[in-house]
């Protein structure tokens, strides 16, 4: 987690197109676990459903761009591309 002195707050806003049923059986349980121990960790502040249904916002203090693009890559589906 970013220290005080060097935290900057971030607001990642993703678009996921349809999932098909095996998309959703192989990726969700792995990007929900993903998004929570991202959380877990406290380097995710925030995570919002889409009201449209089609992403998810996140709200994350890190200490550079570069560190949330490597969060945000670390979920199942950003990782493979899905969006």
């Amino acid at each position: 987690m970013a220290t005080n002195s060097q935290a900057t707050k971030l607001l990642a806003i993703g678009t996921l197109k349809p999932l098909t049923t095996e998309q959703q059986r192989q990726f969700m349980a792995k990007e929900v676990s993903g998004a929570l121990q991202i959380w877990l960790d406290e380097e995710m502040d925030q995570v919002w459903l889409r009201q449209d249904g089609k992403g998810a916002v996140f709200v994350m203090t890190t200490s550079s761009l570069g560190e949330a693009n490597a969060f945000l890559k670390a979920l199942a589906l950003v990782g493979a591309r899905i969006r």
